[in-house]
């Protein structure tokens, strides 16, 4: 069964993802990662500020789909991943997702700290709360990680899928 994580941008996906691989001895795939693998290995931030976010989305979609031979493994997604209804339906049918909640003021703060997509420096509760509703729709399991370091996360990811 493969794990994917979803959630916004800050939420802790690939920090997450990487300890949970190591954890559970399980492969991990980023797609933000597979992305810049496939493209002149410019960073994710880059791709979408020189390209645009429609040829992002191709290119994100491409990753995903890419994962389609992908078993036992853990997945990290991109906070926009799941805007696309095809990405949605693909990542339901290959594993168990994961929604990798955090409360709205905590996340804020976090990606005030980064580089930010455009989208997100104007109207970030209205992007939060769309995106909230898409993970929520999505998800098998919905994790509150707000308060949570990677460590106790990915702890409760094991009990919760492992029963350890």
């Amino acid at each position: 069964m493969n794990l994917i994580l979803i959630g916004f941008k800050n939420a802790g996906k690939s920090t997450i993802g990487k300890v949970l691989s190591e954890k559970t001895n399980k492969p991990f795939f980023d797609i933000d990662r597979l992305i810049e693998q496939n493209y002149n290995s410019l960073s994710y931030f880059e791709i979408y500020q020189k390209e645009g976010e429609k040829r992002f989305r191709e290119l994100e979609k491409q990753a995903v789909f890419s994962l389609r031979n992908v078993k036992d493994a853990v997945i990290a997604t991109g906070g926009g991943t799941l805007l696309d209804p095809q990405n949605q339906a693909f990542l339901k049918s290959i594993g168990k997702l994961i929604y990798l909640y955090v409360e709205k003021d905590i996340l804020r703060e976090r990606i005030q700290k980064t580089r930010v997509p455009y989208f997100l420096q104007n109207g970030f509760a209205k992007t939060y709360l769309k995106r909230d509703l898409i993970y929520q729709k999505c998800a098998d399991h919905v994790l509150d990680i707000s308060k949570k370091g990677a460590k106790l996360s990915v702890d409760e990811i094991i009990s919760i899928f492992y029963g350890k």
